[in-house]
């Protein structure tokens, strides 16, 4: 029985898109993963499924987990909740049913990268490809979201005209965008996210899916600022991390990417007091108190601040550079 369960799931990672599609379709594929609002199917962003990756160990396709919830497991896990079986059995036949079916109606998806390390290949690759944002729509797209950065990051690039791949394959375009590197705490790229923008700067670029990571994104971050200091702060979007910046340009930030990457931060050993800025909705909440509760564990000073928007970016555009910069050095005072 264990090697029957183990051999289907693995057969259903092999084909977790064409699965996700099937009995969570109300979500929407963005980079490696299908992202949903629960194992139902609720339209939302709360759940992620890995849909590409190696078939063992730290991002593995198949994979799961709900941010807003903490369950977490792999598709047959997740076809149980699905279908709410009441046995293994019932989840077992459901499984051979679903494999048994071509779906030949659902596009195949074709990766030019069949592993983790290609794709952390490829993100350097991207990165190193990419020039200085300064001057460039990037900054532009900045301006739009009330960023003002007082000196340049290093971990922010820019490109002209990144491949763009729609969700019709026989339809690629090239698209500018702005190139955030996420690195581990040795500062190597694991990764990129690349935030494509309208050609004139304005705004995203009318896509579905204007947010797209490349390589491995889990544990890491893009880091913003210096490495070395007594405080730093954590949060999930870039934006988000940057209006922080522009009100706080002496304290590093580091921006996770996503609600399910925030609790699974990699803290590094050299600050003594971490501040998790939190989005203000149920997945963020839950991921900032997940990863403050690791901090703890760990004998780390760690506090979460919460807007009254649902973010950080909105709070800036909300109340204004000025007031937000007296707010939040009131509270670095307290703390």
């Amino acid at each position: 029985m264990h090697d029957d369960i183990t051999d289907l799931s693995a057969r259903l990672a092999d084909r977790a898109e064409d699965f996700c599609r099937v009995y969570i379709g109300n979500g929407q594929r963005k980079g490696a993963y299908w992202v949903v609002g629960d194992v139902r199917g609720t339209p939302g962003r709360s759940l992620y499924v890995k849909i590409f990756g190696a078939q063992s160990g730290l991002g593995a396709r198949g994979r799961w987990s709900d941010a807003a919830t903490g369950e977490h497991g792999d598709l047959l896990d997740l076809l149980a909740l699905n279908q709410a079986h009441h046995s293994m059995a019932q989840t077992l036949a459901e499984a051979r049913r679903f494999l048994s079916e071509t779906y030949s109606q659902f596009p195949k998806r074709c990766d030019t990268y069949r592993n983790m390390e290609q794709r952390i290949t490829a993100a350097q690759r991207l990165f190193a490809a990419s020039v200085p944002y300064e001057g460039a729509l990037a900054q532009t797209y900045f301006a739009t979201r009330n960023i003002e950065l007082q000196e340049c990051e290093p971990s922010l690039r820019f490109h002209a005209r990144c491949h763009l791949k729609l969700e019709d394959p026989s339809a690629p375009t090239r698209c500018p965008a702005v190139i955030a590197a996420v690195t581990d705490l040795t500062g190597t790229i694991t990764g990129v996210q690349r935030i494509y923008l309208a050609s004139d700067g304005s705004g995203k670029a009318p896509t579905h899916d204007p947010k797209r990571a490349l390589g491995l994104i889990h544990g890491h971050g893009v880091w913003l600022g210096s490495r070395r200091s007594e405080t730093i702060i954590v949060g999930e979007g870039l934006e988000t991390m940057l209006a922080l910046r522009t009100v706080l340009p002496t304290i590093p930030c580091v921006a996770t990417l996503a609600a399910s990457h925030l609790p699974a931060f990699n803290l590094p050993t050299s600050f003594t007091r971490l501040i998790i800025a939190a989005d203000h909705d149920e997945p963020g909440l839950r991921a900032a108190l997940k990863l403050l509760m690791r901090a703890h564990a760990q004998n780390l000073s760690a506090t979460i601040w919460i807007p009254e928007t649902k973010d950080w970016n909105t709070e800036l555009a909300a109340v204004g550079a000025e007031a937000l910069r007296a707010r939040l050095t009131g509270w670095l005072a307290q703390s």
